[in-house]
């Protein structure tokens, strides 16, 4: 008869299938930390059971690269033949009922909550009569164990789990990016537009509240508890967390001792071991044999200080800095020490996700910080920049921002804006990084760090926070001012800003902003300034910018040459510049297949087939680009007198936002949706579509729509 430990480490390798045997890559699950965590166990308690099974013959142990898990491969583990048949001759356990609800986002870790049905049960219990609860309570002690297990019982339940993790700088359209899973949001209010619409039978859980910033706490709380008929709200976060007054709260204390005693197993002293780390959970899993156990009147805290930390070897020390100043989470392939983080996984200081990012345990990661002396956190910041500023990662500019913001160096304006003009879908985190750097930075840095902080706000739509901004400056970036005019409705005064700027100087960015509101600014049959315009972009210096500045100034420059090009009919060098576009990689290949889609609307026939892989192609996507492409083909359709323009207009949903982006796709959709009037209605449309583009500051196509509408005879 086999040992249940045994039988309990089989039943979790038994789903894996045999061909992982010979892969290069292979999950987590099947190394001792993976296996351990699924099974709630601390990792002394597989030695002596998975010891056993490798001697028997029905575990097989070897060396692989686990997936996000750094360079260096580890021992991972699989089921022989022998094994497997063996496995196949168990009693089954009960097998758990299927999930027919849906997930959206990361899963927390997996893993037995010994214990916590009592928590589940009061947490549960009081969403029924709240909008919004919060678990909360000390570092480690489980509170994303017990938001998990009630999110998964949610999901049995056919309910829909919609989960994101707070990080030091997510805005709410970050988070709600991650909650809706195909859209991604560049602005708040856009954001909370849709988490408005979100229904009873949807739980959203937040983890990691605590790391809230406060340039984005206002929003994300309100989102949280202004919508009592719509979804539950779990906010999870280290203690004490400050939540609005409506939000309940529920405090996770440590575990009794009989549930504590399953998470240690057979592993020796184990007695002893509890009356010394007590019932907390995280405590109790990174406790490793050979270990000093604290004093009776130490906190854990002090355990993670003077025991765990202090028996990391020469190496692992500054690995474990590295990870202690990140501020989100990220793949053990991309950290500077990616070779040692299979040895840090194995002391179980790392909190995994599914979505494949790694991070220090909240509990590790919040003493290391604290404890860390000013060289060593200066010299671990020195490295990360030299790493990051090398690294390919998409994450990189924002991570290189992060560090030297942390070193105090000067220049971050200028790096600020390079990550301004590559990451239109991360501007919520950027907001945040820049509110940070000017606590921090000198009177002379300050102006220029304001100024990308405006141009940031007007992109998202925040005309307050923008305006802040510039009227705390002394001298106003004229190309933010223009921006924050157009979103005004100052169209005019826009116009004549960027226009004295240009001939004022030979700055890049006003004569891009000038020829981006020209382009934007039109009807899809006005285009008989192509010309004007190239020779406009032909004009541009971009040899005179900051070395740092030009990669992104050529991209810039590229896309709005290639925008031109459609517009003008001269799609075959439109062709030819996309294909140098996507040869410096500095587009993703999403952006290059959105532009080729761009490139076929305007010249391949409007067969069935093209609209039929368009929407295949967009499928699931709301994202403003995703609708840019749905408004070009329905204008398309209106120029060309298609049969299905009107079905598709009507068809076409749209959401008001406060982004001029936003504000010009409703405005296009109006103009098209009046085109396909005819009845005494067209005029009146008409007018209401001039009005949407006056509001999107296009005074141009606005006044081309109002002699249309008076030309009109039907109204």
């Amino acid at each position: 008869m086999l040992p249940e430990a045994q039988a309990r480490i089989l039943r979790w390798l038994g789903p894996f299938s045999d061909g992982l045997r010979e892969a290069w890559d292979v999950p987590r699950d099947l190394s001792l930390p993976g296996m351990a965590e699924g099974l709630g166990l601390v990792r002394s308690a597989l030695h002596v059971p998975l010891g056993q099974l490798v001697e028997d013959g029905l575990v097989l142990v070897r060396s692989a690269h686990v997936i996000d898990g750094g360079r260096r491969k580890r021992n991972v583990h699989h089921l022989t033949e022998e094994g497997r048949r063996t496995l196949q001759g168990l009693a089954s356990p009960t097998e758990a009922t299927a999930v027919p609800g849906q997930w959206f986002g990361a899963r927390a870790p997996v893993g037995p909550a010994y214990g916590r049905d009592a928590d589940v049960l009061h947490v549960r219990s009081a969403l029924e009569g709240h909008t919004a609860v919060a678990v909360t309570g000390l570092a480690g002690v489980g509170k994303s164990t017990v938001a998990r297990c009630l999110a998964e019982a949610w999901c049995d339940e056919g309910g829909t789990v919609r989960w994101a993790t707070v990080d030091a700088y997510a805005a709410l359209s970050d988070l709600a990016s991650t909650l809706d899973g195909t859209t991604a949001y560049v602005d708040d209010a856009s954001a909370a537009a849709w988490l408005q619409q979100r229904t009873p039978s949807e739980l959203i859980v937040l983890d990691g509240c605590e790391h809230i910033h406060s340039a984005h706490a206002d929003m994300i709380w309100r989102a949280c508890t202004e919508h009592a008929g719509g979804a539950r709200w779990l906010l999870v976060g280290r203690a004490p967390l400050q939540t609005p007054e409506p939000v309940q709260k529920h405090v996770i204390n440590p575990l009794e001792n009989e549930a504590a005693m399953h998470i240690l197993g057979d592993v020796e002293d184990a007695e002893a071991v509890l009356s010394r780390l007590g019932g907390h959970p995280l405590a109790l899993h990174l406790h490793r044999p050979g270990l000093a156990l604290p004093e009776k009147d130490d906190d854990i805290e002090g355990f993670v200080t003077r025991a765990v930390l202090a028996d990391l070897t020469e190496a692992e020390s500054p690995a474990v800095d590295e990870l202690a100043l990140l501020p989100f989470a990220v793949s053990g392939d991309e950290v500077r020490q990616s070779e040692l983080v299979g040895a840090l996984d194995e002391r179980a200081l790392l909190q995994w996700w599914s979505t494949g990012g790694l991070q220090l345990h909240a509990l590790v990661r919040h003493v290391r910080l604290e404890t860390m002396h000013p060289e060593q956190r200066d010299e671990a910041v020195k490295l990360a920049i030299d790493h990051w500023s090398a690294s390919q990662s998409p994450l990189a500019p924002l991570m290189t921002l992060h560090h030297r913001i942390m070193a105090d160096e000067g220049g971050v304006a200028e790096a600020a804006a390079a990550v301004m003009n590559s990451h239109a879908a991360g501007l919520g985190r950027l907001s945040a990084v820049l509110e940070d750097a000017l606590e921090r930075a000198s009177e002379p840095e300050q102006d220029a760090l304001r100024g990308v902080a405006a141009d940031v706000a007007v992109r998202r739509g925040e005309v307050e926070r923008a305006r802040r901004y510039l009227d705390a400056m002394d001298a106003p970036d004229p190309t933010a001012q223009a921006a924050l005019l157009r979103l005004e409705g100052r169209t005019e005064e826009a116009e004549d800003l960027l226009v004295n700027a240009v001939q004022t100087s030979d700055a890049l960015r006003p004569r891009i902003a000038l020829l981006t509101a020209r382009i934007e600014d039109r009807l899809p049959e006005q285009n008989e300034d192509v010309e004007g315009l190239l020779s406009h972009l032909d004009a541009m210096k971009i040899g005179s910018l900051p070395v740092h500045e030009r990669r992104s100034g050529v991209v810039a420059s590229g896309l709005l040459k290639f925008s031109v090009l459609v517009l003008g009919g001269r799609l075959n060098e439109a062709t030819e510049l996309l294909a140098d576009l996507a040869s410096t990689d500095a587009l993703s290949s999403k952006d290059v297949t959105d532009l080729r889609w761009r490139h076929a609307i305007a010249n391949d026939g409007l067969t069935p087939k093209l609209v039929s892989d368009l929407e295949g192609h967009l499928s699931g996507r709301e994202d403003l680009r995703a609708n840019a492409l749905r408004m070009s083909l329905l204008e398309r359709m209106v120029q060309d007198g298609h049969a299905e323009a009107r079905t598709f207009s009507r068809e076409l949903r749209l959401t008001d936002g406060p982004t001029l982006a936003e504000r010009r796709l409703l405005a296009r959709h109006a103009t098209c949706s009046a085109r396909l009037t005819e009845d005494a209605s067209r005029r009146t449309k008409l007018l209401h579509a001039a009005a949407l583009h006056r509001l999107a500051g296009s005074v141009r196509a606005a006044k081309t729509l109002v002699d249309e509408a008076h030309t009109d005879r039907r109204g």
